[in-house]
């Protein structure tokens, strides 16, 4: 089986994405990178309550550099 295109998802940052898109390239893959975000109502809160939840998690995935642009 040959793959076109793969992704890969980081938590929080994007450290590992540059690593990615060079190896996909070696291999004529088409990298689709994404990161798993916090969402949070109001991120100058400093403290939560059992009632409130403190955070969302969100995806965003970028299928190429004019879509992370406008992001």
């Amino acid at each position: 089986m040959v793959m076109k295109a793969l992704a890969i998802t980081d938590h929080v940052n994007m450290f590992g994405v540059f690593k990615f898109v060079a190896e996909a390239g070696k291999h004529n893959v088409k990298p689709i990178v994404g990161c798993e975000f916090y969402v949070v109502e109001d991120r100058h809160k400093k403290q939560f309550t059992k009632d409130k939840k403190i955070s969302d998690i969100t995806n965003f995935y970028w299928q190429n550099a004019e879509g992370y642009k406008n992001w």
